[in-house]
Parts: C-alpha cells; structure tokens; sequence
C-alpha cells in the first residue's frame, strides 16, 4: 500500500506486529546533501585550529569562510595543533562562521603530543 499525496514524503507499506504498526516513509525526490565534508572544504580555506596559543583539549576555533556548511564526522581524526583529537560527535559547522567548539568529546591522541615548544598549522583531516 502505497498513499500517494501532493507532499514531500511518501507513506511505505505498514508493518503490524503485537498491537504496533510501523509504516516507513520515504522522500518523494531525491534528497540532496548542503555541506562538505572536512577533506573538501579544507582545500578550500576551511581551518580548525587551538583557540589560544596555550590550547585547551575540549575547545577548537572552526573558521568556514566558505559559502557552505561542513560536516565534521563522528569518528573523524583532526590531525595537528599541540595534540590530536577525534571527534566523538557529528558537526555541522554553518557556512561563512567562525565557531568555538567547546566541551565537545574528544578522544585524545596523547602520543602525538608537540610538547611545549609549538604547534603545527591548523588541523586537517586524516586520510
């Protein structure tokens, strides 16, 4: 059974079972992803970096110059800054902003720590 409507979203066949019934909806069109993934975007000037020289492990500083949004992976390593982080969380960062990530979940990457004496250049993703 399939409802046919002047909407956006089409009803599937529903699915009974103890008393519930579940019915599936689908999109009428083909939906169409609005961002870019981190590898894209920091080809194109897109920058995670420390907030401050002295750096903080749950704070990151995302500037997007971009006229797009970008989406940050749940599982993504950002590579570089006084320590590696991966995220723990999925981020959509809006396009054309500059926004501090705090008390986000990171898993941390201790052994490659730069120590004291400096950072490297910005974050980017890891192939």
């Amino acid at each position: 059974m399939t409802t046919k409507t002047k909407h956006p979203i089409q009803l599937g066949d529903p699915i009974e079972h103890c008393a519930i019934v579940v019915a599936p909806l689908f999109p009428r069109s083909d939906p169409r992803a609005q961002y870019l993934t981190l590898d894209q975007a920091v080809a194109l000037g897109f920058t995670v970096t420390e907030v401050d020289a002295a750096g903080s492990v749950p704070e990151l500083l995302a500037h997007n110059p971009l006229d797009a949004s970008v989406l940050l992976y749940d599982g993504e390593e950002l590579i570089g800054a006084k320590q590696n982080r991966i995220l723990n969380v999925t981020v959509l960062v809006t396009a054309a902003s500059e926004t501090v990530a705090d008390d986000m979940p990171f898993l941390v990457d201790s052994i490659s720590r730069t120590g004291s004496g400096g950072t490297r250049p910005g974050l980017t993703a890891l192939e």
